[in-house]
């Protein structure tokens, strides 16, 4: 709980326009990775090792590659 304390109050520190790489293409980097975009924040880069999502299906793991590019994230392999 300390450390996500400590990194919600660094992340409100940084401008909204400040970049923010998130490591790990799984489930809970997305979900990192899109809470950190909910705000309008711009920047976002998710870095993943070969598939996006490799435990979602081919038509969640598209569905999930457009979200974050319609939200201004950027996927890096």
């Amino acid at each position: 709980m300390e450390s996500a304390q400590r990194l919600r109050a660094a992340l409100a520190d940084l401008p909204p326009d400040a970049p923010i790489t998130v490591v790990g293409g799984g489930l809970t980097g997305i979900e990192t990775a899109a809470e950190l975009a909910a705000p309008g924040r711009r920047g976002v880069t998710l870095v993943c090792d070969g598939q996006l999502g490799p435990s979602l299906s081919v038509p969640g793991r598209r569905y999930t590659e457009k979200w974050l590019a319609r939200h201004g994230e950027t996927v890096a392999r």
